[in-house]
């Protein structure tokens, strides 16, 4: 772990929140980190999973009923009030949704109570239900400004009402992510600060990460939230530039200060740059991007995760001090389980590379503690930045090609390492095998891979691919710092390829979506969005001249080169007395149950495809848009969330098959479906 911050603690405002009256001691709340003693656990396990009812959701809160299609990222996030049973989802079109779960198998759409925010940018929803409100992050329409948490008042069973705004509070730039604690008697807020380009003069804003916490409290019988924001600067506030310190401590840059040198003054695309007063103006904490929280068991520790920066910072609440240590890289050596790389059209060959390593890079974490110790799971996908012109993902043959050659013509003044050639050949000559092309294998070109230490001169010291393709098990050191007890390997893949051959490394997204359908035609024309569309209709499966996508079965193989089985969704339950963890891949819309009872020692019990459909129907097939959306086939493809509910907090939790099951509520994003799967226990 990197040495300890001298936190910064600004109070930035003390507001009143009018409304629900707030307790100072209430239930643990759903989804709050889980406490779970091992002995005398039950001996069987949940005898089945089975999908038990699905719901689609409308991408905005018009009542007419039609406004249902594929792609338009209906339920970005949802949260569950287990209390009133109403799902609220909010929509990428600017809409709070809501589901009636009061009949579990039939969720029922409550067009009426739907609240419309055209036009605003909605992050995240967490959800209070012993206090009877939810919040939605917003970040601004520019990303960099500072975005907002707004309070709603929730749905009452009894006196079922359209919720109201009760009040808003500004955070930092991008709040991606809100988790309430144990109680709510505080939120986190991860603010991204994800930087963007002025197209107008090619000059980069790049705000500081930050993490806020809003503290929920009683003052003369009045509630109020105090606001302190935490910039990840605060872990060397004495300097500005301490890449050379995340660096030493294996902390991956996506553009650190020397690279933005290099594709500012010397690159091929440095006429298309304007960063001067970028690098002028430069804090290593413009490279640090909160993604995703946890707390930990007993509040007094939010866990941060940064994706791009294959890392996690350890904040301390009460005092604001924060550490942080990288996850490492994943190995892919002779002792590894294999990894496949290699676009085949589809085998599922696992391929061991002396010197290969890929980051992790986890999207959700999760903190668990298990016997008096904390842990944190991580589901390990992967992610990159892109500015403008600059792209920190390449594929390899454009970096180094089958004879080890360095393409100086785009890499100007480029070398490459000697370890890095030979990896680089290696990967070359299995992919020219399968079918005589070179690799397009996804390598990085931030600090982990390439030396950036003489800017007009850098040099790839490794070929390192993004990614872990599983998940990981982390012990939670007493100094704080994160020891890694498990490491699935290519676990997720093998297990793909064995009881759904057709997803292996496949794919099905919005650039699915059918043209001239409601998402497309959404799109300006000449987005980079809207012509992948384009092309990928345009692929080998069109009928006639008419454009056609593919459907998941046709595109096996294909994320191959780039992710893998990118695992994106990670939740933690106890059912049948069990500690399980739920795990789902993003672009194949997989998902796996594993039994983590013995916490280093998972055990897999069940997996399923979200969206047997998808096999031999593209998007466009088997989602029906419009008022007919009933129709539709489709299940939960590019899984974006899922909450774990015990019996206890679960819609079924009055049937008697409930009363002994863990349910699992799976929520996604694209078309806005949400599905509920039950974990079943034996009744014996």
């Amino acid at each position: 772990m990197a040495p300890a911050a001298s936190p910064l603690l600004p109070v930035v405002a003390v507001l009143a929140l009018t409304g629900p009256v707030l307790v100072a001691a209430v239930p643990r709340r759903l989804a709050s980190t889980i406490n779970f003693d091992s002995s005398g656990v039950a001996s069987s396990r949940p005898e089945s999973f089975s999908m038990r009812s699905r719901v689609y959701v409308p991408y905005d809160a018009n009542a007419n009923g039609d406004s249902y299609a594929f792609g338009m990222g209906a339920a970005e996030q949802v949260a569950y009030d287990d209390n009133e049973k109403y799902l609220y989802a909010v929509s990428e079109q600017g809409a709070i949704l809501v589901v009636d779960y009061s009949n579990p198998a039939s969720p029922r759409v409550k067009d009426e109570l739907h609240v419309s925010l055209a036009g605003r940018k909605l992050t995240d929803i967490e959800v209070c239900s012993n206090l009877g409100f939810f919040m939605v992050g917003e970040g601004a329409a520019d990303t960099v400004s500072n975005g907002k948490v707004n309070f709603y008042s929730t749905v009452k069973r009894a006196t079922p009402a359209r919720p109201q705004q009760l009040h808003e509070v500004e955070v930092g730039p991008l709040p991606d992510m809100l988790l309430p604690n144990s109680d709510c008697t505080k939120v986190a807020v991860a603010c991204e600060g994800e930087g963007r380009m002025n197209s107008a003069d090619n000059t980069l804003t790049d705000p500081q990460g930050s993490i806020v916490v809003l503290s929920i409290a009683l003052q003369d019988g009045v509630p109020s939230l105090t606001v302190i924001s935490h910039s990840l600067s605060a872990l060397y506030p004495s300097q500005s530039d301490f890449d050379q310190e995340m660096l030493d401590a294996g902390v991956h840059l996506p553009l650190s200060k020397n690279a933005m040198t290099y594709w500012n003054s010397h690159s091929a695309i440095s006429a298309d740059l304007s960063w001067d007063a970028a690098i002028a103006g430069y804090n290593t904490a413009t490279n640090l991007e909160p993604e995703y929280l946890a707390w930990s068991s007993d509040d007094s520790k939010v866990y941060v995760n940064l994706q791009e920066n294959n890392a996690v910072v350890v904040m301390d609440v009460a005092s604001g001090t924060m550490t942080i240590g990288s996850l490492g890289l994943k190995a892919w050596g002779p002792s590894s389980d294999g990894i496949d790389v290699i676009n085949d059209g589809g085998a599922c060959v696992m391929e061991k590379y002396e010197g290969m390593e890929t980051l992790r890079q986890p999207d959700s974490v999760v903190a668990v503690r298990v016997d008096n110790q904390d842990y944190l799971i991580t589901a390990e996908e992967s992610d990159d930045k892109e500015y403008g012109d600059y792209e920190e993902k390449w594929k390899l043959k454009d970096a180094i090609d089958k004879d080890g050659n360095v393409q100086t013509g785009d890499l100007t003044g480029f070398t490459a390492s000697a370890a890095a050639t030979t990896l680089a050949q290696a990967v070359h000559a299995k992919q020219h095998t399968a079918n005589s092309k070179e690799s397009k294998l996804r390598i990085t070109m931030g600090s982990t891979a390439v030396d950036y230490s003489t800017p007009e001169a850098p040099q790839i010291k490794r070929v390192l691919p993004f990614g872990g393709r599983g998940f990981a098990i982390y012990r939670v050191t007493p100094a704080g710092s994160l020891e890694r007890v498990v490491d699935s390997g290519s676990m997720l893949e093998k297990l793909q390829c064995q009881h759904f051959p057709w997803a292996h490394n496949a794919v099905q997204d919005e650039e699915f979506s059918p043209v001239g359908g409601t998402f497309y035609n959404s799109l300006e024309d000449g987005t980079k969005l809207k012509e992948d569309i384009l092309e990928l209709n345009e692929d080998d499966c069109q009928t006639g001249s008419d454009p056609r996508a593919c459907p998941m079965q046709n595109t096996t193989d294909g994320r191959s080169p780039k992710d893998g089985a990118a695992a994106e969704s990670i939740a933690v339950g106890v059912a049948c007395g069990r500690l399980l963890a739920v795990v789902t891949t993003e672009k194949q819309g997989t998902i796996f149950v594993f039994d983590i009872t013995t916490i280093n020692s998972p055990e897999v019990l069940f997996v399923e495809h979200l969206s047997p459909a998808s096999q031999t129907m593209n998007p466009g097939e088997a989602y029906v848009e419009g008022a007919n959306v009933g129709q539709s086939t489709i299940g939960e493809i590019d899984p974006e969330s899922i909450i774990f509910m015990d019996a206890d907090h679960s819609p079924t939790q009055e049937s008697t098959e409930a009363s002994r099951a863990g349910v699992l509520a799976s929520r996604w994003a694209s078309m806005g479906v949400a599905g509920l799967l039950a974990l079943v226990c034996s009744l014996a």
